[in-house]
């Protein structure tokens, strides 16, 4: 076995652990809304009348990220159609996981799902590294994306908090050291997560989508093997 294949198998480990990790450590630290108690006095019970809604609430415009979510999806949603064929597959013999690499610059990259995406960094045993994102299922399973951009939009949500971000502490790596904290954001099916770097990362390519099963693979990219 050469050298380069040690690594990716080290790599592919590597990544399985950490987002194993994350996934196990997620506990939103977020802080659950205060309930202010009932007094004990009471006073008596008024009637509400409720206004009926106005028109122009009725007809209210709907909101950006509705109108993202409304969007036509490609055969393989996590890229537009004329990227869907263009990756290039890579398996071990006697592993589940599958990878399929992209050298397409600045393409768009949508949730191939609704999920929670986490932002994290993987470190290659050579030294090198680069972004990781994660997207968690309702299901439980996760797709990686290695070397993606974030979309600016996520990012700045994330960093200003809003009612679909929480945060997620991790342990000290050394004993004494401090917890890290990350965020997570609630992404829909379809919605840009983000682009494709103009940078490589291994292998030649510039985005490198990381499923843990071919059956999962397959659900996206009938191509795979």
């Amino acid at each position: 076995m050469n050298k380069n294949r040690i690594y990716i198998i080290l790599g592919i480990a590597g990544i399985i652990a950490l987002i194993a990790i994350a996934i196990f450590l997620r506990k939103p630290t977020t802080p659950a809304p205060s309930v202010t108690p009932k007094s004990e006095t009471a006073t008596p019970t008024e009637s509400v009348i409720q206004t009926p809604a106005t028109e122009k609430e009725k007809t209210e415009v709907p909101s950006t990220q509705e109108k993202k979510e409304t969007k036509q999806l490609s055969s393989c949603v996590i890229l537009d159609e004329e990227y869907c064929k263009k990756g290039k597959v890579a398996k071990e013999k006697g592993f589940e996981w599958v990878r399929i690499g992209f050298n397409i610059p600045g393409a768009n990259v949508y949730s191939p799902t609704d999920g929670t995406l986490q932002p994290l960094y993987f470190q290659l045993p050579e030294g090198k590294g680069y972004p990781l994102f994660y997207i968690e299922t309702s299901e439980g399973e996760f797709i990686a994306f290695e070397n993606m951009i974030l979309n600016p939009d996520l990012e700045e949500e994330m960093e200003k908090g809003s009612p679909r971000v929480s945060t997620i502490e991790f342990p000290p790596e050394k004993p004494g050291g401090a917890t890290t904290t990350r965020k997570l954001i609630q992404v829909k099916k379809g919605e840009l997560i983000g682009k494709i770097s103009d940078k490589f990362y291994v292998e030649g390519y510039n985005l490198g989508i990381f499923f843990p099963t071919i059956k999962s693979a397959r659900q996206y990219f009938p191509y795979v093997e």
